[in-house]
């Protein structure tokens, strides 16, 4: 029994499971922040160029691994909006709150990752 739990640990280990796992989470992180870009362009017009950052937070070692990495839940996004676009965007909002708001609103609607792990700046000139 200590044998097959120690092949199974060494395996979870191997350097090249490691990388597979990596790049599988840095693939998908590259996809949402692609996606969302790509939304955030539509929204703020060309004018300004926007950053967005996403993170999964997920446990290599833990056996529901790939259940983790596909779960929306575990992700996070962090969003630098360009002001000039931004601010041509939100005047057509009641207020620039309202604007990052409603933003906040469509990428979790979006993408499904929750409300609470979407943080929204908007860069000064």
């Amino acid at each position: 029994m200590g044998l097959k739990r120690m092949e199974i640990i060494d395996k979870a280990l191997s350097p090249e499971l490691l990388e597979k796992k990596r790049a599988l989470v840095h693939s998908i992180e590259q996809d949402y922040e692609a996606k969302i870009s790509r939304l955030l362009q539509r929204l703020t017009t060309p004018i300004g160029t926007n950053t967005v950052i996403a993170h999964l937070d997920v446990n290599f070692f833990d056996t529901e691994f790939e259940s983790q990495v596909r779960a929306s839940q575990n992700a996070s996004v962090s969003v630098i909006l360009g002001r000039d676009g931004f601010d041509k965007w939100a005047n057509n909002m009641s207020s620039q709150e309202d604007a990052l708001s409603q933003i906040k609103q469509m990428i979790h609607a979006t993408f499904k990752i929750p409300a609470e792990s979407i943080s929204i700046a908007v860069a000064p000139n």
